[in-house]
């Protein structure tokens, strides 16, 4: 009897600690019994790693050059007062180039120095254009003229006692330096390095007129013609002996060139200095 309830007493405490010592041991998720023996079934989740690739785009410039455009120059002569037709080629920003030679008037005895003038008869928008008007023995002037691109002609009025030739030149004129110089009226070509807020630096020395005598300060004027939006920008206009003045101007970034017309009697120097 005693063997039994010992036997009893083993049982008992066995489910019992069964029941409470399962904080002792890990139990598979799922366990199945089947004839007797214990089938552990174990599930395994894989991660998966999703890797996107990764365009790079280089940055491309682009450089637009210039074009260049190079036509044959016109020319016209004659002596004295006359009427005269000048062929232009190409159009576009044309250089009138003007010259005088033995321009003077005997009538009282001795040679005297005569007015010179050249007068455009027949511009666009039917005011007459004058480019030249000057009390003169000889000398060459410069005049930048814009005309449609393309051909024609155009007829100009010459007032004049001596020798006389007319050219004009529409080809592209190409600036090789920040710095320029020249004396008189002249058509001019400044190259603009960097462009941004630029300063414009002109001087003038000698500017004197001797037409009657004495010498007497003379104007002088500079001014570009083909700045962006089409109009003409004055620089400088004073009536001077000598000077120096600075004007801001700005500029597309970058590199390229413009066309100034000057009007003076003496030696002039621009340059220009940018800040990109």
């Amino acid at each position: 009897m005693w063997a039994a309830m010992v036997v009893g007493g083993v049982l008992v405490l066995g489910v019992v600690l069964s029941l409470v010592g399962g904080d002792d041991e890990l139990t598979t998720p799922q366990e199945e019994v089947t004839g007797g023996d214990a089938v552990s079934v174990t599930t395994a989740t894989q991660a998966t790693t999703t890797t996107q690739a990764t365009t790079t785009t280089q940055a491309t410039t682009t450089t637009t050059e210039p074009l260049i455009l190079d036509y044959p120059a016109t020319r016209v002569a004659g002596r004295g007062t006359r009427v005269a037709d000048l062929e232009i080629i190409g159009g576009g920003l044309c250089t009138i180039t003007v010259t005088v030679n033995d321009n003077v008037d005997s009538s009282f005895g001795s040679d005297i120095e005569s007015n010179f003038a050249v007068i455009q008869v027949d511009p666009p928008g039917g005011f007459d254009a004058l480019w030249v008007n000057e009390i003169a023995r000889s000398g060459t002037w410069e005049k930048a003229v814009r005309y449609e691109v393309g051909s024609g002609w155009v007829t100009v009025q010459v007032e004049a006692e001596g020798d006389w030739v007319i050219e004009s030149d529409c080809s592209t004129r190409v600036a090789t330096s920040s710095r320029v110089a020249g004396r008189g009226t002249r058509v001019a070509d400044l190259e603009i390095i960097g462009g941004g807020l630029c300063t414009i630096t002109v001087t003038v020395n000698d500017n004197v007129d001797s037409s009657f005598g004495s010498d007497i300060e003379s104007n002088f004027a500079v001014i570009q013609v083909d700045p962006p939006g089409g109009f003409d920008a004055l620089w400088v206009n004073e009536i001077a002996r000598s000077g120096t003045w600075e004007k801001a101007v700005r500029y597309e970034v970058g590199s390229g060139w413009v066309t100034v017309q000057v009007e003076a009697k003496g030696d002039w120097v621009i340059e220009s200095n940018c800040r990109g």
